[in-house]
């Protein structure tokens, strides 16, 4: 793609410095594909734990055995921090767009966040 001619308008950012915002949408995508991570893992909790429930051995529940009681715990565990990271990076994207606005360069964050 070298010597590639785009319109003035077309130009997203600065002449030379699009990775800049080539990072910043993978930046986003991997906060999406973390936060479907979380879905699945809170649905995989509660799949875990019916099943724990249901399925029986020895006339007594699984979920009453401290080895699953334990491995339900470090998935919550698990789940729990993801979603602190999550929130805690959605509060990150979220302040650092408010500064964008806030500078003036809000068409520049705006142009960010349609593309990603």
């Amino acid at each position: 793609m070298d010597n590639v001619r785009v319109p003035s308008e077309n130009v997203i950012g600065e002449v030379g410095r699009g990775h800049i915002i080539a990072f910043n949408v993978l930046n986003i995508g991997r906060h999406k594909i973390s936060t479907t991570s979380l879905g699945l893992a809170k649905r995989s909790i509660e799949l875990a734990v019916n099943f724990a429930n249901e399925r029986k051995q020895f006339d007594l529940p699984i979920s009453s055995c401290n080895l699953i009681k334990n491995k339900l715990g470090d998935m919550a565990i698990k789940t729990y921090a993801n979603e602190s990271s999550v929130y805690r990076t959605a509060g990150a994207m979220q302040e650092g767009f408010e500064k964008m606005k806030q500078t003036g360069s809000a068409d520049f964050g705006e142009k960010i966040a349609r593309y990603a």
